[in-house]
């Protein structure tokens, strides 16, 4: 589930600080990085617009009003249901980008604090494999004689 509970009440909880469930709340729950938090929010907020949408979409086609129905699912104007999505789907890609950005900065740190050690290791592997093929070779040769 992307929230736990109905997006609205998940937008009030989270205004509150009161945990909610869900991707989204988990998300907000653990966030600490210098704009994440705010971007969850703005991914809350949108999929509740988004949702508004859907229930009225969901009375029109319960009404048998098909064609209204469909343009405001998939008009791309304020208040539409295909604008609204793409709004949240942007919310959601700033979110992730925001933590792809502090995994690959912590990444970088971190293989910057190895310094040579990788390559130093990798060089002693191959060290040990050739040396480890030229001791077997003498006992190798005693087979094929």
């Amino acid at each position: 589930d992307i929230v736990a509970i109905d997006p609205q009440q998940a937008v009030k909880d989270a205004q509150n600080g009161i945990a909610f469930g869900g991707y989204l709340g988990a998300q907000l729950a653990r966030a600490t990085y210098p704009g994440e938090g705010d971007a969850v929010r703005q991914a809350l907020q949108t999929l509740a617009n988004y949702s508004t949408i859907d229930q009225q979409v969901r009375q029109l086609l319960a009404a048998g009003n098909t064609a209204q129905a469909q343009a405001l699912i998939l008009g791309f104007n304020p208040g539409q249901g295909a604008l609204a999505f793409t709004q949240f789907d942007s919310a959601m890609w700033n979110a992730i980008d925001i933590n792809q950005f502090q995994f690959d900065q912590q990444i970088a740190e971190a293989s910057g604090r190895l310094g040579p050690v990788p390559y130093v290791l990798g060089l002693t592997l191959i060290v040990l494999v050739v040396a480890t093929i030229f001791g077997m070779k003498r006992r190798l040769d005693e087979y094929v004689s």
